[in-house]
């Protein structure tokens, strides 16, 4: 297992080092798309959006496109590893020890900032939504929200079942967990496995 997890932490590493294959959907100003592409690159683009520095096109990961307009940016993670020690305060703030993968994700490729939809959190956000979620109650106390998907859905790990880290997507319709939408997906390893092979 320990090579299938050093392939696995190089794979994580190669994409989340790579600005124009970080996310699931890569930011591309509209203007230099346009200029490089003409207007119908528009078509191609899976929306728009208005960020601080004008409106962009969001890409799928590694598009032709995204490659080319990062293709001078530098490499490295979004946000720099944890310390060990960082670590370790958050798993003592959550209660519990964190899946083994998931801590060599956080301290060995990034903080956060990359991965399925909007990426993974970072550390700190990691605690400050279990916390949150844990004094509401809506939620086992063994799940840590991963991902946030958009529309109330996101990606959680279950910490109850060490062996396995199972994955879940949990989609809140508003009327408490018992009414929530639960996908049972794939143990931590493979769901991330299956990130780094998408594109």
């Amino acid at each position: 297992m320990s090579s299938d997890v050093h392939r696995l932490i190089e794979g994580l590493r190669s994409r989340a080092h790579d600005p124009a294959r970080r996310r699931d959907e890569v930011a591309v100003p509209l203007e230099w798309l346009e200029g490089m592409y003409g207007a119908d690159v528009v078509d191609r683009a899976l929306f728009l959006s208005y960020l601080d520095d004008g409106l962009v096109a969001y890409l799928p990961s590694g598009a032709e496109e995204a490659s080319a307009y990062y293709a001078d940016a530098s490499r490295g993670p979004l946000h720099p590893p944890v310390p060990v020690a960082e670590w370790e305060q958050a798993e003592a703030a959550i209660g519990r020890r964190l899946p083994e993968l998931l801590r060599r994700v956080y301290t060995e490729v990034g903080d956060g900032g990359f991965g399925p939809d909007y990426g993974l959190h970072p550390l700190a956000e990691l605690v400050e939504i279990h916390r949150k979620e844990r004094e509401a109650g809506d939620l086992p106390p063994t799940w840590l929200q991963l991902v946030a998907c958009g529309c109330a859905t996101a990606w959680y790990v279950a910490l109850d079942e060490a062996a396995e880290s199972p994955v879940v997507r949990y989609e809140d319709d508003g009327r408490g967990f018992d009414r929530g939408i639960v996908h049972t997906t794939l143990p931590l390893h493979a769901w991330l496995h299956a990130w780094t092979v998408s594109e």
